[in-house]
């Protein structure tokens, strides 16, 4: 049984290699063809240019030279727009390439500032639990000292058989009023451990190694966490794909962990790093290709993943 698993396991792995290669080649055949088509527009261009300029060049007639030098003018002029519109096109594409990695030093830097709020919260909370606990204890200590004098008096001054009737009291005072300092110790140890409890993640964004189109949520994703694998398939996969790479899945936000909604994203589902959680219907995200956005940031601030908007609000985390 575990040999066939293992063997649907490795037989879905290279499936997903495979149609992962094929994604990257048509789109690296498409890029290839449209350069083609840039280059080969302006190269037609200059060659009616030159071939009418030798016919103006081997004409008589003097209208049909005017004519001809007027055809060779706008072929020039059309040359020139074919040159310019090629190198628009690559400034542009040199343009979004810079801008690609500008925002993924934005995302960095906005995932810290998140951060360094919440450990700043966090210690806040834990001082202000600590400065509880003395609080907690120093009554009950107060009791217990003001209870054995009002026990030991009465005791002195009556006979010994007294004695054990005024020192009782004061023992179960004592004994009644110690408890009182437990609640406030539990507090702190509450307090304690949910500052110890991490609520946010830096994430460092790399791409280098990342397979997925560039652009896409899962580029993002992956450029964010380098556990994801390569070959998960589109986003509406990556549940089953996790699944078999050993990952758990669950619907229980994290800080570090992949969202998924399977539903979203016109039928290919939608992915997204998780960075911060305040609640299940409370976490903020990074992400790409959301809202027209091709680069990786954080477009919607503390947000409800199970909303309805986000493919009818079915959502699941997978851990790392």
């Amino acid at each position: 049984m575990l040999d066939e698993q293992e063997a649907d396991k490795a037989a879905i792995e290279q499936k997903q290699a495979e149609n992962q290669e094929a994604i990257n080649t048509v789109a690296a055949n498409k890029a290839t063809i449209e350069q083609n088509q840039a280059a080969l527009a302006t190269q037609q261009a200059e060659l009616e240019a030159a071939q009418l300029n030798l016919s103006a060049q081997l004409a008589t007639a003097e209208d049909e030279r005017a004519n001809l030098v007027a055809q060779k003018e706008a072929a020039e002029q059309a040359a020139a727009e074919a040159a310019a519109a090629q190198a628009a096109a690559e400034a542009q594409a040199a343009a979004e390439a810079q801008a690609q990695a500008e925002s993924v030093a934005q995302a960095q830097a906005a995932v810290q500032n998140n951060t360094a709020t919440t450990d700043t919260t966090t210690d806040t909370s834990a001082q202000d639990s600590s400065a509880a606990q003395p609080a907690a204890t120093t009554p009950a200590q107060n009791t217990s000292s003001a209870a054995q004098p009002a026990a030991t008096t009465p005791a002195q001054n009556t006979s010994s058989a007294a004695q054990p009737a005024a020192t009782t009291p004061a023992q179960n005072t004592s004994s009644a009023a110690q408890p009182a300092a437990k609640p406030a110790q539990n507090t702190s140890s509450a307090a304690q451990s949910a500052a110890a409890k991490p609520s946010s993640v830096t994430p460092s964004a790399n791409t280098a190694g990342n397979t997925y189109p560039v652009g896409q949520c899962t580029w993002g994703v992956k450029s964010l966490a380098s556990w994801v694998g390569n070959y998960w398939g589109n986003a509406n996969q990556w549940i089953a794909s996790a699944q078999a790479a050993g990952h758990s899945v669950g619907t229980t936000p994290q800080a570090g962990a992949v969202a998924v909604w399977p539903y979203d994203g016109g039928g290919y589902g939608h992915v997204a790093y998780v960075t911060a959680v305040q609640s299940s219907t409370n976490i903020q995200v990074m992400e790409a290709n959301y809202a027209g956005n091709s680069s990786i940031g954080n477009y919607r601030g503390w947000f409800n993943p199970t909303s309805s908007t986000w493919g009818g609000g079915t959502v699941y985390y997978i851990y790392q």
